[in-house]
């Protein structure tokens, strides 16, 4: 089939179920979409007002408050080219992918809410991941997995600039993940592998890709992957399922099929949690009610998301006291640099004279755990030198708002943009110490030497 025969195919498959609502549907799929982002609100940092205000027309989406819509461009500097944006504390993505992360966070169990493990089985390139680390506070453990090599580059790189350090990465097939984690996760989210129909009419590739037959087999492999993910539940643990694409036979179809072969499964009504989407077109009106649907506008991408629940009572994972001692050397840098402690609440694994931190005593807490081969040890903390351990850029990123005040030096905006192209900076004449700020904004770490501020940004910023 060619790819005119494709469209004609398509059009015809939406107009035959949406009816009058096609032209619509079809003209909203053209548009190009207006850029949106998340703020990382776990950092307590006003972005908003001490960058980005003065540089975009910005407005809020309905009634989520970190989420915002770029109306116009005030200046010629991009919102990718930000400060904000360039050290983690926003991420630009389609307010779909934001919602459902948001639905994840909700529909955690309540008893496990303040140590939840999850898993995010496709992951990459990180942006539902991170949201939902920020969304639960960094609390718990996130596992992301990707099976793509490559993809998985992309994924560690916007783990460690959006400061995520509660999510370690794994690189396995989806549909044998049960193998490694079978009845021991809390909530798992796959945001499947699919036909991207949401891009129809503005990629060439979909396009040409898009038939009966590909649907079906995109199907198969999403059967495959919900059947593995629901495994891997735990008794009254949750699984959401979410595409990007609109094609029944790969949403509610994969949700008939699992709610089918499992006798346990049953079917959360996510509704109730997003107020704004449409109900499913199956025609079986119990699934159809359930689920949601967010059909394409100017500024939101067409997106499908459904949850599921395995029956039973979840159990919680017993306190396990700590036997993790940090070093005399661990203590002072944290009292060096930090005026909160939060040593407590974390681990530290030394790798290659680097220090990364993640949550603690994950080894003890989940006994599957040693099964699995990890990629990303967590957020690289600092840097050994000789004797002295060295605040890492990244992390000086995430826990910006618990720096010692006698550490911070101010710098000027230009000089801001020019340290996060890697460049050096003459001393300021307010310099105070290494940890440079901008309006509030944490942008690097520093090393003095003359009159030089020596630019400490991990070059892996830079040329990834």
């Amino acid at each position: 089939m060619d790819k005119n025969e494709n469209i004609n195919s398509f059009k015809n498959y939406y107009k035959d179920i949406l009816k009058d609502r096609y032209d619509e549907f079809e003209t909203n799929l053209l548009i190009d979409k207006k850029k949106t982002f998340r703020v990382n609100s776990s950092r307590d940092i006003n972005y908003i007002d001490n960058e980005l205000k003065d540089l975009f027309k910005l407005s809020t989406y309905e009634n989520h408050d970190n989420i915002f819509i770029v109306e116009d461009q005030l200046t010629d500097i991009n919102l990718s080219e930000t400060i904000s944006h360039i050290t983690g504390g926003i991420y630009i993505m389609n307010v779909s992918s934001i919602l459902t992360a948001k639905i994840v966070s909700k529909l955690i169990p309540e008893n496990v809410r303040d140590n939840p493990l999850i898993v995010d089985i496709s992951a990459a390139p990180g942006g539902k991941t991170s949201a939902i680390s920020d969304y639960i506070g960094r609390k718990g453990l996130i596992i992301a997995n990707e099976i793509s090599h490559s993809r998985l580059k992309s994924l560690h790189f916007n783990l460690e600039r959006n400061g995520c350090y509660n999510v370690l990465t794994t690189s396995l097939d989806g549909r044998v993940l049960n193998k490694y984690m079978e009845n021991s996760i809390d909530v798992i989210l796959l945001d499947a592998p699919c036909s991207n129909e949401n891009k129809f009419f503005r990629d060439k590739t979909v396009q040409s890709l898009w038939s009966e037959q590909s649907i079906e087999k995109m199907a198969k492999l999403q059967k495959e992957l919900i059947t593995s993910a629901y495994k891997c539940l735990k008794d009254g643990g949750v699984l959401i399922y979410s595409t990007c694409t609109m094609n029944i036979n790969e949403n509610e179809g994969v949700i008939k099929y699992l709610l089918s072969m499992e006798e346990t499964a049953e079917l959360i009504d996510i509704n109730d949690i997003d107020k704004s989407s449409d109900y499913g077109l199956l025609g079986d009106s119990h699934i159809d009610k359930c689920v949601a649907r967010i059909m394409p506008s100017n500024s939101v991408d067409a997106f499908f998301i459904a949850a599921i629940r395995k029956k039973g009572e979840l159990d919680t994972v017993d306190n396990i006291e700590s036997c993790e001692k940090k070093s005399d050397t661990q203590i002072r840098f944290f009292n060096n640099y930090f005026n909160d402690n939060f040593i407590e609440d974390v681990s530290i694994t030394e790798v290659d004279n680097r220090g990364y931190i993640k949550p603690k005593d994950i080894d003890q807490n989940y006994k599957f755990i040693n099964k699995l081969k990890f990629s990303r040890r967590g957020l690289n903390l600092y840097r050994l030198a000789k004797t002295e351990l060295y605040l890492q850029s990244q992390s000086l990123w995430e826990f910006g708002r618990l720096i010692n005040k006698e550490k911070i030096s101010e710098i000027n905006y230009n000089d801001a943009k020019l340290f996060l192209k890697g460049f050096d900076l003459q001393i300021p004449n307010n310099y105070n110490g290494n940890c440079m700020f901008y309006n509030s904004i944490p942008v690097g770490t520093t090393k003095i030497l003359g009159n030089i501020a020596k630019n400490k940004l991990d070059r892996y910023f830079l040329y990834s």
